[in-house]
């Protein structure tokens, strides 16, 4: 809310209530889904705390990492790209947002 006290009145713009629809994406090396329920916790109490209208969704991608991927070359990465490891997913994972 955007507030100006002048002498005579104190101006201000009303908050507006939004309607929105949160998609949470996330990539995690864990293979178990449960390691990202505080990140789930932590967006759906911030949710309740802002306004209730708004929805939260996940789309939770596990074992989206390997071993020594921050080192990889570009051959490398380009060959994992193509191979069939889940980051190929991802395409599957754009196509379901776009269908939102």
């Amino acid at each position: 809310m955007n507030a100006k006290l002048t002498v005579a009145e104190l101006e201000y713009t009303p908050y507006a209530e939004w309607k929105k629809d949160f998609v949470l994406l996330l990539s995690m090396g864990s293979s178990l889904p449960e390691n990202a329920q505080p990140v789930l916790d932590y967006f759906n109490n911030l949710n309740k705390e802002l306004d209730s209208n708004n929805k939260v969704h996940s789309i939770i991608g596990t074992r989206m990492a390997l071993p020594g991927q921050i080192s990889f070359t570009q051959e490398k990465m380009n060959g994992t790209l193509n191979s069939n490891f889940p980051w190929n997913c991802l395409k599957l994972i754009l196509k379901i947002i776009r269908s939102c």
